[in-house]
């Protein structure tokens, strides 16, 4: 259950490079009305997850770009944050239970230590 295929998991990898400590190119400095609710959501509560959707083209990827620099410019672990832009994944539909897959492979794999461990941390 803790395995993905080899092209969901690269793609995963290639979606958080703050992993590996590469750092995304330079983002637009304005924040825009989003920002705010989003990250205080993605702080609030025992299971900060947030899905963000809507119509192409309208910045979603951007925003979801500059919560994760945000995080990491306070001091949250690289390893703590995970993205999946799901239409960037061919082979997420075919998976069984994707979404549970993605989250044990991540805890195994990138965390190295259950959620509940990590939660308790803070």
């Amino acid at each position: 259950m803790n395995q993905l295929e080899p092209e969901l998991e690269q793609n995963l990898r290639n979606a958080n490079l703050w992993w590996q400590n590469i750092h995304s190119p330079p983002l637009p400095p304005l924040k825009r009305w989003a920002f705010e609710p989003v990250l205080k959501r993605l702080k609030g509560g025992m299971t900060p997850i947030v899905a963000l959707r809507g119509p192409r083209q309208v910045g979603k990827t951007t925003l979801a770009q500059q919560i994760i620099q945000h995080l990491l410019d306070e001091g949250v672990s690289a390893t703590h944050i995970l993205r999946v832009q799901f239409e960037d994944l061919p082979t997420f539909t075919s998976q069984q239970e994707p979404i549970l897959r993605i989250a044990y492979w991540f805890e195994q794999h990138i965390l190295g230590q259950p959620f509940n461990t990590i939660a308790h941390e803070g």
